[in-house]
């Protein structure tokens, strides 16, 4: 499990600690919307409000920043541009063409002081990136666990922080695994993905071991951080690299290739889905053959080596 709390000295090898850091309703008085930033003289760079200050008792300048405040429906898998609100407040998905273009990027509803998301995050705020993920979810939907890594900027309770010594790249592989997300739909007994639950769900340890990989921690994070990027959204292997993690992570935790079979046909969403853009189970279909890549590499003594070029992936 990610933490087993009755072993205080090794039982959390990630270093995670959980945090919510804005209640949507307790503190609303520290929100602030377009119109009233824009009414106050605030000037929009991308997706933070920025201001010079003039001090009345020295005249010297201060330079404040307004972050924007992220919310689950703003972020999904591998992908922290999701949705965008409009500055009417209401919310849309992101464009192909958006995600496309590195300069784009997703606006808040509010936004937050930084000296306040600073405070909040106390000695964590050095991160240039964060980790959290979905709270409210359903074994019935497409998918579970939906987390992702994005700037380090307010947050709203309804996507949970897990703050971590380091790895946050290969953390956010591992979670959004199908097999990470198959162990959380065994365990979950709601629509509310608590501290308690997430700390439960199993989950290999940081320093991973697979052979059959090259520098096995740093090859899961190049491919992560790739998905991450808008660069991923410009060429066909988004889906092959995703597959590929997915079957890295049913080797790790040990599931055999029918178990993966199974494990697959309980999304029947994502099948459903596969079937009617593709004409076949297409998400399975990748994982199974790089899985199989996989084994066969691991049978022999070799490398797995990707099918696609290695510039993709670096």
């Amino acid at each position: 499990m990610l933490i087993n709390e009755t072993d205080p000295v090794n039982g959390n090898p990630w270093g995670i600690k959980f945090m919510t850091m804005f209640h949507m309703s307790n503190d609303s008085h520290l929100f602030h919307t377009w119109d009233e930033l824009e009414a106050d003289g605030w000037t929009l760079n991308g997706n933070v409000f920025e201001q010079t200050v003039i001090a009345h008792e020295n005249r010297e300048a201060r330079f404040e920043r307004m972050l924007p405040l992220y919310e689950a429906k703003m972020i999904h898998q591998f992908d922290h541009r999701w949705a965008t609100y409009e500055p009417a407040e209401s919310i849309r998905d992101v464009t192909l063409a958006e995600k496309q273009d590195p300069t784009f990027v997703p606006l808040p509803r509010y936004w937050v002081r930084e000296e306040v998301v600073r405070h909040r995050l106390g000695d964590r705020w050095g991160e240039e990136w964060i980790l959290g993920w979905r709270n409210i979810c359903r074994s019935t939907d497409e998918r579970t666990t939906i987390g992702s890594r994005f700037p380090a900027a307010a947050v709203g309770q309804s996507l949970p922080l897990i703050l971590t010594r380091g790895h946050a790249p290969l953390l956010q592989a591992i979670i959004s695994s199908f097999v990470f997300d198959f162990v959380a739909r065994q365990k979950l007994g709601g629509i509310n993905m608590t501290f308690g639950y997430f700390s439960q769900f199993a989950a290999p340890l940081p320093s991973l071991q697979a052979p059959w990989l090259t520098e096995a921690v740093e090859w899961f994070e190049r491919r992560s951080l790739h998905l991450q990027s808008p660069a991923s959204w410009r060429v066909p292997s988004r889906d092959v690299v995703r597959g590929e993690l997915d079957a890295a992570c049913f080797h790790i935790y040990g599931l055999g290739r029918e178990e993966v079979e199974y494990v697959m046909d309980t999304f029947p969403i994502v099948k459903r889905k596969d079937e009617a853009a593709y004409g076949t189970y297409r998400t399975k279909d990748l994982i199974l053959s790089a899985y199989d890549a996989m084994a066969e590499a691991k049978s022999s003594g070799r490398t797995y080596q990707p099918p696609w070029p290695q510039e993709v992936s670096a």
